[in-house]
């Protein structure tokens, strides 16, 4: 279960940081590739942050209750969240040295 725990952790620290490196690209005259997200960023950033930063928080806190009945499974979705965030985050990243 503690592992289960360490890769919530990263998962949900790594939406933060896309979060906020997604901020500096809209800064810097980017627009948001997903368009669910552009159209929560249009109407309201801030707001459209904490219902995401919300849901990740549910969604984590769903596998995690999950977890104590398939440890396996639940171990590997955190392993594909973790690398998929961690791309989104390089990419991010890579734009913000582009610029």
């Amino acid at each position: 279960m503690k592992r289960h725990i360490v890769l919530a952790i990263i998962f949900l620290t790594l939406n933060a940081v896309d979060n906020i490196l997604t901020h500096f690209l809209l800064a810097k005259g980017w627009y948001e590739l997903n368009p669910i997200a552009r159209y929560g960023l249009e109407r309201n950033e801030l707001g459209f942050w904490c219902v995401d930063m919300m849901l990740a928080l549910v969604f984590v806190s769903l596998l995690l209750l999950l977890a104590r009945d398939y440890p396996r499974h639940i171990h590997r979705a955190f392993i594909g969240l973790v690398i998929a965030m961690a791309g989104v985050c390089v990419f991010n990243l890579g734009g913000l040295l582009w610029v």
